[in-house]
């Protein structure tokens, strides 16, 4: 007791930092590697100490400080949710959206409270011990909970109550018979998430985009004129993509979280795809992303470097914290993600010159938001945190979208030319180049409903396809990703996979694995 009771009043703040951390981890709609956040977690509880220091001539008393400690590290943790949650509130909920849209207002709102706290500690003469000691038994609930949420399922893929389905998905590669060609040629496969089909584009966007799609039909690409996407979220797209393959056998598994998004970062990281190219001689090269699941691949033999400054759980942290209503930190935070999109472009071309044969998989979160680039390619500063929000949970208009996503695209587009270009000239033989997008825009998106949203925008994508001759005659215009990966297996590593029925599901964001069909649209 003697060694506890000096301790105490400190204890609370440092369990509420780990809860801080670990609960981005714990997130099961984007699950983060705890990998991520070692280096976060040292750096919050190194400042929650120096914060217990500094705050001494604000709060003599030790108790009161940890507690303003305490509600400063919470109000970060928690800031962002709590406006969303507030905005919901009948009565009082337009106050707290105008929170969300106007980061300054939102902070100077969070420093009131802050201050609040601080006079209200300062001014009692009360014995705290009873709060402390709550505040540390909050803490620390929260704590392991994030803790067990956050870095248990990550140690025992193996026991999952979600891994028999996933071997159903898995199953049957390792008894397929491969018969490579010779020579194998260079892969380059892009996915640019987000990327709407040309008639959605005139129809939700105005905007006419055959200008480009020409331009890459006279470099030899053919492109499906109603070309959908399987799923709507990149996680389930992915996955399937990657894996050849539906993912009905998650639909009605038992024993695991319906919102996790766990077995898809396990199936994606267990591609089929990827290993059955490995074993018909490829190198895998890796272009990393900003989303978690594409980060990082455990098959890859070549991992470009990834020059985002914050990782995917450092990132998260700012974004949600009230550091959002500075101005300048957002621009820090902006700048480095568009470097990162940019190296990424840049490494993409790069890769010409690795040895081969090559798969390159590059998964570039263009032009899906958040949207920092102009039409040509100049610097965007948003008013609302750095997030990958879509859909219905965009933060801003719907006019905002179109307009930030009509310029990104452009911006897209211009570097997409100058990449295939790079690819094509830089090549001793032609590569096989796949352009395709996992899913389609979302400012007409729903994320809790089905009928409220367009599902013609969100599945029709755009794909293009520069291949050989001998396989471009087997590709057609209501082609899906699931097939178009079949195809090119058979055609680079001489499987015998059969073509399977061109399907379209829906799934909201809470309940990913509830699947509805969507019924095939026509273009015009």
């Amino acid at each position: 007791m003697i060694v506890i009771r000096p301790v105490l009043p400190i204890l609370h703040p440092l369990l509420f930092g780990v809860y801080s951390v670990l609960r981005i981890c714990a997130d099961p709609t984007d699950p983060s590697p705890p990998s991520q956040a070692v280096r976060p977690l040292l750096v919050v509880l190194a400042g929650v100490l120096l914060l217990l220091v500094a705050a001494k001539p604000l709060l003599p008393r030790i108790a009161p400080r940890a507690l303003l400690v305490s509600f400063l590290i919470l109000g970060f943790s928690d800031y962002l949710f709590a406006l969303l949650a507030g905005s919901s509130i009948p009565g009082v909920g337009a106050f707290f959206l105008a929170l969300l849209r106007h980061p300054a207002m939102g902070g100077l709102f969070f420093l009131a409270l802050l201050v609040l706290v601080w006079f209200l500690l300062r001014r009692t003469r009360r014995d705290l011990s009873t709060l402390t000691v709550g505040a540390t038994i909050l803490g620390a609930g929260l704590a392991i909970g994030a803790t067990v949420n956050g870095i248990s399922p990550w140690l025992r893929f193996d026991h999952a109550p979600w891994m028999p389905a996933v071997q159903t998905i898995l199953s049957d590669e390792a008894e397929r018979e491969l018969h490579p060609r010779t020579p194998l040629p260079d892969i380059y496969y892009v996915v640019v998430d987000g990327y709407a089909r040309q008639d959605v584009l005139q129809d939700l966007y105005s905007l006419d985009n055959d200008s480009f799609l020409q331009s890459l039909r006279e470099r030899g690409f053919f492109i499906p004129s109603r070309s959908c996407s399987n799923y709507m979220q990149t996680y389930l797209s992915l996955a399937s993509t990657l894996n050849l393959s539906y993912l009905d056998a998650l639909a009605g598994a038992p024993g695991f979280s319906p919102k996790t998004r766990l077995p898809l970062y396990y199936l994606i990281q267990k591609s089929r795809a990827v290993r059955t190219l490995k074993r018909a001689g490829y190198r895998f090269v890796l272009v990393p992303s900003v989303y978690a699941a594409t980060d990082h691949h455990g098959m890859a033999d070549v991992r470009a470097a990834n020059t985002l400054l914050l990782n995917g759980v450092e990132n998260k942290i700012l974004s949600i914290s009230p550091l959002t209503a500075w101005k300048r930190m957002r621009r820090l935070q902006y700048e480095a993600y568009r470097r990162h999109l940019g190296d990424n472009l840049d490494a993409l071309g790069a890769a010409v010159r690795l040895p081969g044969p090559k798969l390159v998989l590059a998964h570039l979160v263009l032009p899906h938001p958040p949207f920092v680039f102009g039409q040509s390619g100049e610097p965007v500063l948003p008013d609302h945190p750095l997030c990958l929000n879509d859909g219905s949970f965009y933060m801003g208009s719907r006019e905002e979208y179109v307009r930030g996503y009509t310029d990104q695209l452009a911006y897209t587009n211009m570097r997409i030319l100058a990449l295939v270009d790079s690819l094509q000239l830089g090549a001793s033989e032609p590569p096989v180049i796949i352009l395709q997008a996992d899913h389609g825009p979302g400012s007409m998106l729903d994320w809790k409903s089905v009928p409220g949203s367009n599902t013609t925008e969100r599945v029709g994508i755009f794909a293009a396809y520069c291949v050989p001759d001998e396989l471009r005659s087997q590709l057609y215009d209501t082609m899906t990703p699931v097939n178009a990966i079949r195809f090119l297996l058979n055609h680079v590593a001489g499987t015998e996979f059969e073509r399977l029925e061109d399907k379209s599901y829906f799934s909201t964001r809470g309940e990913p694995y509830d699947f509805h069909l969507v019924p095939p649209v026509e273009t015009r």
